[in-house]
């Protein structure tokens, strides 16, 4: 009864841990974790993010199962998107070697910039996914 009783209390300090991880406050895209009392609001890039500016010409949603919607999209190069976190944790909107790597707390928007050459990108949450697996997609500049 002893060693069940331990066992599930680490399994209880193993959960917190793992919840506190994907839901820490970041330094460079302010917020974070789960606290959705505030009311949405749109945050600048962070400093490694592809800027922003100008109208979006399309909407990237971080959904709370792990998904991009849409996971597959084309804009053309030097337009910008928003990426809307719609999830309780904070994610990424990255794109390796771009220079595209952008925070966006739970429950708040940024503007991305795609200045980037055209061809076929992998984007990706850099805390829930890969390139290749998880919470990832695939953006095709014109």
């Amino acid at each position: 009864m002893a060693k069940q009783r331990m066992a599930m209390v680490g399994l209880a300090a193993m959960l917190a841990v793992g919840a506190a991880a994907c839901s820490s406050k970041s330094t460079s895209g302010g917020g974070g974790g789960d606290n959705n009392t505030q009311p949405p609001q749109t945050s600048a890039s962070s400093p490694k993010g592809g800027g922003g500016g100008g109208a979006s010409v399309l909407t990237v949603k971080q959904q709370s199962n792990f998904t991009f919607n849409p996971d597959k999209f084309s804009v053309k190069s030097g337009d910008t998107i928003t990426v809307q976190n719609t999830s309780g944790f904070l994610h990424t909107f990255t794109v390796d070697g771009q220079n595209i790597d952008t925070e966006v707390t739970a429950g708040t928007s940024a503007k991305v910039a795609i200045g980037i050459p055209a061809g076929s990108y992998q984007f990706f949450c850099r805390f829930h996914g890969t390139a290749t697996s998880g919470m990832h997609g695939t953006l095709t500049v014109k």
